[in-house]
């Protein structure tokens, strides 16, 4: 376990304790300090009891107004109801100090509410009893407003869930650590008496002489009562196999497994010096890997888009070179072909068949934000597409590529409130099958021909973000769903389903994939304190083989990623793209592709690794090539050059070509009319 990792689950435990021994007061201090857990039942309780100033102070550790749309109306809200308090108990200078200092900023965004908030001057207590009814029924009604608001901002959901830690667990692991130690005394006491925490176990030895004992309390060890208890027993690890012939058992435990964090500059440097000691075969070997792999990697940019809105998700077609299927923020989809650089589809959100939707998503329509997408995906053999929106829909078109038409194929309502994500399980004799995720911890598995719900697969305890299909043999399909606490469960097309569970404690495993021949996986993941990671995890037991450093610490959102047919894995983080060889956890290259690029940039690479697209701050994309890459690009504007003089010159020539062309038929059929001259 990580240096990182031991602190962030430390500071769990310290806040676990405080929490038993009833130090509320440095409890919530912590929280907000450490930022790694967002403690909604206090939040709440604060505005029960009408202490807004204290929950703006909290809310604040986390949270920023100018971090989005979400973030303001929370504190807006707050600070509505601090004015709203003061009015209710008269306090006029108060309020009008809140309207004047606190609620202005907010005239902007919320013009009517400020409006009616200003309005409000003229009332007093009796008067806003009758109108909003008595205080406490007010705060009660705007602290489960308030819960709500906080609930759905993407940056705390990760943090509003405490991991599953057994009760007193920091004292367990002192006892055990203590007695441990008793226990590695050549006369260990069966009645220890324990000084100090600051030093180790002294040992009691012949003739009254006392020696230290530091023996390494190993991981796997559980609650050790006294010094006379037998030594535990670890538990005993099941290999993940991902073989067509393991998965046909109904039941399987819980694997963990633990991210590293990413290492540090003194790491980093001492890598560095191992690879310098390493032998001179290898060395040579390993830069002529190197230089290889550098070859394939797009690095020049080629060309740059724009669009109306931030690109949220970005998917390159499987077959046809160069199709690009974008998502955006404001609810638009479209197609960009980089050959030709044409834009060959757009479209904007609607509701396809509004009659047939339930009245919660109408409901859920109803108010005026487009739902967004988040994500983009092409099916395997690139003849649909689908498309997740924040906001219970999973659209699906086909398209068969440049030459074929773009139809609407499919609408499902998929999940209430938020759809994470889609993907596509080909089927070989009929269509696809759809696989969705969302924010109601279900994974659903639909026949896209008919529309029907085909599997529902339930027991995650936290928003699933990613799924993912892979085909282990002919017979054999299984499903991997990621969510908010790190876990990963995989499931067999079956009922009733059959899953087996893995986890990362306290990530959230935003991305699962596989190589292009299926037999390597890959994970992404980010920390609830934004320690991010991606890992190679050997399929035949869900060990790690390699992590791959470099990201930056602490990051920004999630680690975005993926691997290409070439053998290198890209990554966009911190104002750039990142480079490594699959097969080696050190950063090959990194590139800010001419600048511009946010911190947490979204990306998208063709399964060649030929062209790499990435998003821009301004709302556009950059596209990158490699050497492949920018052939074919200069290849096809050579031919589209050429084939554009050809008509203007056909067009130029038109009617004396025209005309020479008649003469020359009434001549030739003058000859073939007479006889031909004898010579």
């Amino acid at each position: 376990m990580t240096t990182c990792r031991i602190q962030e689950e430390l500071l769990y435990l310290v806040l676990q304790f405080l929490k038993e021994e009833n130090r509320p007061n440095v409890l919530h201090r912590l929280e907000a300090e450490s930022q790694i857990f967002f403690n909604l039942e206090y939040v709440g309780l604060l505005a029960s009891k009408g202490d807004w100033e204290a929950a703006e102070a909290y809310v604040s550790a986390f949270i920023k107004p100018e971090d989005g749309a979400k973030s303001r109306n929370i504190f807006f809200l707050i600070i509505k109801q601090k004015y709203l308090e003061a009015l209710y108990q008269g306090d006029d200078e108060k309020a009008v100090g809140i309207l004047d200092n606190e609620l202005k900023p907010f005239e902007a965004s919320h013009k009517r509410e400020f409006k009616e908030i200003r309005a409000m001057r003229k009332f007093r207590g009796d008067q806003l009893s009758s109108r909003f009814g008595d205080i406490e029924s007010v705060r009660t009604k705007k602290m489960e407003e308030l819960v709500k608001l906080i609930s759905d901002v993407p940056e705390l959901q990760r943090k509003l869930m405490f991991p599953n830690i057994q009760d007193s667990r920091l004292q367990t692991v002192i006892n055990q650590s203590l007695h441990r130690q008793n226990s590695g005394c050549r006369n260990p006491s069966s009645s220890p008496v324990f000084r100090s925490l600051s030093l180790d176990q002294a040992c009691e030895q012949h003739g009254g002489i006392t020696a230290t004992s530091s023996f390494p309390l190993h991981p796997s060890m559980g609650l050790i009562p006294n010094a006379d208890a037998s030594p535990p027993v670890a538990p005993a690890t099941v290999p993940l196999q991902l073989s067509g012939s393991s998965w046909m058992t109904s039941q399987y435990p819980v694997n963990h497994f633990t991210f590293p964090s990413a290492p540090s500059s003194a790491a980093r440097l001492l890598n560095a010096e191992n690879q310098i000691a390493t032998s001179g075969v290898s060395k040579k070997q390993k830069q002529a890997e190197n230089l290889s792999l550098l070859d394939q990697l797009p690095l020049t940019v080629v060309m740059s888009v724009s669009h109306d809105s931030a690109v949220s998700s970005m998917d390159f077609h499987p077959a046809e070179l160069g199709l690009l299927l974008v998502g955006t923020a404001s609810g638009g989809v479209m197609i960009w072909d980089l050959i030709s650089r044409k834009m060959l589809m757009q479209r904007e959100f609607r509701i396809w068949d509004v009659e047939t939707s339930s009245m919660s998503m109408q409901a859920a329509m109803a108010d005026s934000c487009t739902p967004s997408v988040n994500r983009v995906k092409w099916s395997s053999d690139g003849s649909h597409f689908g498309v997740a929106y924040s906001k219970f829909i999973v659209h699906i078109y086909t398209c068969r590529g440049r030459e074929d038409s773009i139809e609407d194929f499919l609408e499902i309502e998929a999940h209430p409130g938020s759809v994470n994500d889609v993907a596509f399980a080909n089927q070989s004799d009929q269509h696809p099958w759809v696989i969705t995720c969302g924010d109601d911890k279900t994974v659903k598995v639909w026949e896209s021909f008919t529309g029907g719900l085909k599997y529902c697969f339930q027991g995650h305890e936290a928003p699933v973000y990613a799924v993912c299909s892979q085909r282990l043999d002919d017979d054999h399909q299984v499903l991997f769903s990621t969510d908010a606490r790190g876990t990963v469960r995989v499931w067999l097309y079956e009922d009733p389903p059959s899953a087996r569970t893995f986890v990362a404690p306290h990530y959230v495993v935003a991305k699962i994939t596989f190589s292009a021949d299926g037999g390597r996986m890959f994970l992404g993941g980010t920390s609830q304190n934004g320690v991010s990671c991606i890992v190679e995890l050997d399929e035949s037991d869900g060990s790690m083989k390699h992590a791959y450093e470099g990201l930056a610490m602490p990051s920004v959102g999630f680690v975005q990623y993926d691997v290409a047919k070439g053998g290198y894995l890209a990554a966009v983080d911190e104002h750039m793209v990142k480079f490594w060889g699959v097969d080696d956890g050190s950063l090959l290259k990194m590139t800010d592709a001419g600048g511009e690029l946010p911190t947490s940039p979204c990306m998208g690479l063709d399964k060649e690794g030929t062209f790499m697209a990435v998003t821009t701050s301004g709302n556009g994309i950059k596209i990158l090539a490699n050497a492949a890459g920018k052939r074919i690009l200069h290849t096809m504007a050579k031919r589209a050059l050429d084939a554009s003089r050809a008509a203007a010159a056909v067009q130029l020539r038109g009617p004396n070509v025209m005309q020479s062309s008649k003469q020359n038929m009434s001549s030739g059929q003058a000859r073939r009319k007479g006889k031909t001259p004898l010579l």
